[in-house]
């Protein structure tokens, strides 16, 4: 019988295992063996001092090791908390996911859980989502199981420790227990921000409103006329969101002497003044109804100057003709507004215009020169919707050096065909760039440009991309400083982004 055996030579000079022997058969004599057993104790020693020499050597490299400093472990639990923070979504709305922060810095090492779970303000937010129920969506009141979401809830808070709480409940298709809502009414004291969507019906048994709230500053709801008396036991309240048809008209005659935003779907002109009234701190106004021309009030009425304003959002242009804003600064309105109203009351409230949010559906592509030069002094530009057979026409005009020449970031969303956007899109998006960020009569340079497409076409998914030139150009403006992207989103396929480092996430810069 033959065996070979070959050793593994080490990375040690001088370290080299081989031998090669047989075993010896019935016929050997007894010297031979003696010889082949020396043979083998032999290599026995070597393989021994083999063993040796990388038992030393794992020695060393271990100690090695041991030296070694990774910083991210050196640096102080303050500036990790820190760092933890800022890998927290900017709406504030944390829904609990093992692959996002804060449970995900949980899960990377021990020093991190632990520092994750003493940083106390990475728990003080919680977004629920209760699903649905087909019972409750029906009518049919059924016993709810909600225990997974009550000890998600105390678990979650009791991280928080004393930090100011803000907390979502999106039960608007499944009944919420008892349990979970006197749960949230032991929070009572400590909840800063309230985001509820709830069922109608459990809405007006909802407990918590029993109770004092007196941190409370944002407070979201579709339910406006069941409120009131969490508004009364509400001091501090600074933001207050009435969505989905909510009503003014048990609110606005309360005292909210801190409400600073304001947002309501349905108001009409009698209560759209009221609110300005009866609500002096009032600096940002959002109402999305679009309010008839006849008014009950006379036109002969002089409009009503309101100097605290700076931020307004509506629909249409009625409203505008009811008042003055001298500070506002910030305008959104749709494509339904009266150019000509909106420029009646910029120069009768005399306000500077710099952030502007506009959607261009419905106007001709020879309007929206005429639109854009309403508002000579913006610096951010933010177009909601714009359609394709107009797309080319906005971009045109913003190359334009005497139109908005203090204009620095720029937002578009545009729905077209992928096929067209290479063809049709990037030669004038790189002579508009080219103009903004070079033409010695701009008042300022373009810093940001992002721009976002929708496309019911899948076929053309690689069409989209900017072409060879168009790249060099891109990518010398980038070097240059410029913040640029686009992101185009596919029916079917999904979202796609040039360049590379232009990640989804970058959605929320569109309006």
């Amino acid at each position: 019988m033959s065996i070979q055996n070959g050793g593994h030579p080490s990375d040690r000079p001088g370290v080299s295992i081989s031998f090669s022997l047989k075993l010896p058969d019935s016929q050997l004599s007894a010297q031979e063996r003696r010889t082949a057993l020396a043979k083998v104790k032999s290599q026995i020693a070597l393989h021994k001092k083999s063993i040796e020499v990388l038992e030393k050597e794992r020695e060393e490299l271990e100690k090695d090791l041991s030296l070694v400093v990774y910083p991210v472990l050196t640096l102080p639990v303050e500036i990790i908390s820190r760092i933890f923070l800022r890998c927290l979504p900017s709406h504030g709305r944390i829904a609990p996911s093992p692959t996002t922060a804060p449970l995900l810095l949980a899960q990377i090492c021990r020093h991190w859980r632990e520092v994750a779970l003493s940083t106390s303000r990475l728990w003080s937010s919680l977004y629920l989502y209760g699903g649905w129920d087909s019972d409750t969506i029906y009518g049919r009141r059924t016993v709810p199981v909600d225990l997974q979401e009550q000890n998600l809830l105390r678990t979650w808070f009791a991280r928080a420790k004393g930090s100011p709480l803000s907390l979502g409940l999106n039960f608007q298709f499944r009944m919420a227990s008892t349990a979970l809502l006197d749960l949230v009414s032991s929070y009572a004291s400590q909840i800063q921000h309230l985001d509820l969507h709830m069922w109608p019906e459990q809405f007006q048994e909802f407990r918590p409103f029993l109770t004092p709230f007196p941190l409370l500053q944002h407070l979201a709801t579709v339910h406006s006329d069941d409120v009131r008396n969490l508004l009364i036991a509400s001091p501090l309240i600074r933001e207050l969101r009435l969505l989905r048809g909510s009503k003014l008209d048990s609110l606005v005659d309360q005292s909210l002497p801190f409400l600073t935003h304001l947002e309501v779907t349905t108001i009409t002109a009698e209560k759209f003044l009221a609110v300005l009234r009866n609500f002096p701190a009032l600096s940002h106004f959002t109402c999305f109804s679009n309010v008839s021309n006849s008014f009950s009030i006379p036109d002969a009425s002089p409009p009503i100057t309101f100097p605290h304003l700076s931020s307004f959002h509506t629909t249409g242009s009625s409203l505008l003709r009811l008042v003055a804003f001298p500070s506002l600064n910030f305008l959104e309105i749709d494509s339904y507004a009266d150019p000509d109203v909106v420029q009646e009351f910029i120069s009768r409230s005399s306000c500077t215009i710099r952030h502007l949010v506009i959607s261009f559906e419905d106007q001709a592509p020879d309007e929206i020169a005429d639109w854009l030069s309403i508002f000579p002094s913006i610096s951010v530009l933010e177009v909601k919707e714009c359609l394709e057979i107009a797309l080319p026409k906005l971009v045109d005009y913003l190359s334009s050096p005497t139109l908005m020449p203090w204009l620095t970031d720029i937002s578009i969303c545009s729905h077209i065909d992928s096929s067209n956007i290479q063809s049709d899109c990037y030669d004038a998006l790189l002579k508009m760039l080219l103009h903004r960020r070079r033409h010695p009569l701009r008042a300022a340079i373009l810093r940001r440009f992002h721009i976002k497409f929708t496309s019911p076409i899948d076929d053309c998914i690689q069409m989209w991309q900017p072409g060879h030139l168009a790249t060099l150009t891109l990518e010398q403006l980038l070097e240059d400083g410029l913040d640029f992207g686009v992101c185009v989103e596919f029916g079917q396929v999904g979202i796609q982004v040039w360049p590379a480092t232009y990640g989804p996430e970058h959605e929320s810069h569109f309006p």
